[in-house]
């Protein structure tokens, strides 16, 4: 790879055939991790990886991380944050399960109106589903296993 030495490298789409630009907007800037230079990136990439806030050299990193992890209120702080986060996942979790099972009840409902002959728009407006999905219920219906 090329720029191994550079703390980060930008990085855009060519063409691969003829090395020309495919100028999509994209940019990725890869950070050369290892890097410790005596620059912002350099600094950044050192803070990243010390084992302590102690061998931090950006100040006011070292600060934040002393505050959160080394006083009281820093710690009951990040708990709030970790217990507001566990909150959401949780919630998004319940969100989903209701949902997917919402929609295993109207594709049971809907196999069993189709067993008996109902109409496909009837069953649409009864269970929700999309006409493809009735569709698509009822064609596994006819298929043999």
């Amino acid at each position: 790879m090329k720029n191994q030495g550079l703390p980060a490298s930008q990085v855009k789409s060519t063409f691969l055939e003829d090395n020309s630009d495919f100028d999509d907007g994209t940019r990725f800037i890869f950070v050369n991790g290892p890097y410790r230079g005596n620059d912002p990136i350099g600094v950044l990439m050192n803070d990243c990886y010390v084992g302590g806030s102690e061998q931090m050299k950006n100040e006011l990193l070292k600060e934040r991380v002393e505050f959160f992890k080394e006083t009281e209120e820093g710690i009951r702080e990040m708990k709030s944050i970790e217990q507001t986060i566990a909150k959401r996942y949780i919630a998004k979790g319940k969100a989903e399960g209701k949902a997917e099972g919402s929609l295993e009840k109207a594709i049971e409902i809907a196999k069993n109106l189709l067993r008996f002959g109902d109409p496909l728009e009837k069953i649409v407006l009864i269970t929700g589903l999309t006409l493809q999905q009735v569709q698509n219920i009822q064609h596994s219906l006819q298929s043999p296993m």
